[in-house]
């Protein structure tokens, strides 16, 4: 029986030179960086847009729509560009997001595909709070 004596991990221990140490750190060094850098880039994601200052809630009776179509609100400020939202007539309320509060002109109407508005009404809202709700006549 012969018992190991330290030769082979001398062998393995000259194997370590100060380039290869060296070159350790350095390898480690810019991995650390590498990394940094990607995660950095990953976390600092543009700010989203501040929340809408008014929002309108217009609502009409869901059971007086009849044949299915669509509810479309278009809202104008004058000063911006207009809005518009829609939302299935059963559904029974379209949510508007607005950039300011003020007075606001525009028109709800049904639409349907391949067919051309209908029950056209025009619309004046004073969005006066965070949230203003709007009952309107079922748009058929």
């Amino acid at each position: 029986m012969r018992v190991a004596r330290g030769s082979q991990c001398a062998a393995g221990m000259d194997a370590y030179t100060p380039w290869s140490l060296s070159g350790w750190l350095t390898s480690t060094a810019l991995a650390t960086v590498a990394f940094w850098s990607m995660f950095g880039a990953c976390v600092d994601a543009p700010v989203a847009a501040d929340e809408p200052t008014a929002r309108a809630v217009i609502a009409w009776d869901p059971l007086q729509c009849g044949n299915p179509h669509r509810v479309i609100v278009e809202l104008d400020a004058g000063d911006t560009e207009p809005i518009a939202a829609s939302a299935p007539c059963t559904v029974g309320a379209v949510t508007i997001d607005a950039p300011h509060l003020g007075l606001y002109t525009g028109r709800v109407y049904a639409w349907t595909a391949g067919a051309t508005m209908r029950s056209v009404a025009p619309l004046e809202l004073a969005l006066d709070a965070p949230v203003t709700r709007w009952e309107v006549p079922t748009p058929r």
